[in-house]
């Protein structure tokens, strides 16, 4: 999921009072405009109002205003943020998997993993095998050769 095909979303979501105290449908555009500001750089921001209703269908434009109103989005810069952004949508497996990749960096890894032993003896049996047994009919060319000598 390294595109970013998701977001965080706890359990509890609806609970929180600034939530819970919205209309459902409301609600539900809430859930709506956390997946679009996923997408945005940087995350969490919209360039304006006028953005973010670009990226909603015009039925659900009226539902923009009621979030601002509950403190869920907010302006900044001349932006529209969801508040609280970068605490709530934060990777927590991101840091784990950073420091293994550096560390793989530092030791050389190039990515290629090497191929366990027996593998490699199944490939050679099977290039054998292939040698003595060949899959159609011999080559009259080699035939000859071999009655030559």
């Amino acid at each position: 999921m390294s595109n970013g095909a998701w977001i965080k979303l706890s359990v509890g979501w609806d609970e929180d009072e600034r939530v819970a105290t919205l209309p459902d449908l409301t609600q539900l555009v809430w859930l709506k405009v956390l997946t679009r500001a996923k997408r945005q750089r940087p995350g969490g921001a919209f360039g304006s109002v006028d953005h973010l209703k670009a990226l909603l269908p015009a039925r659900l434009h009226r539902h923009i205003a009621p979030l601002v109103k509950a403190g869920l989005l907010g302006g900044e810069d001349g932006r529209l943020v969801v508040t609280n952004w970068g605490k709530h949508q934060i990777d927590p497996t991101r840091a784990d998997r950073v420091s293994r990749f550096r560390e793989r960096e530092r030791n050389g890894y190039t990515g290629v993993q090497k191929r366990p032993e027996r593998e490699i003896e199944k490939d050679k049996e099977k290039e054998r095998d292939n040698s003595i047994k060949p899959n159609g009919p011999e080559a009259i060319g080699k035939i000859l050769a071999r009655r030559v000598k």
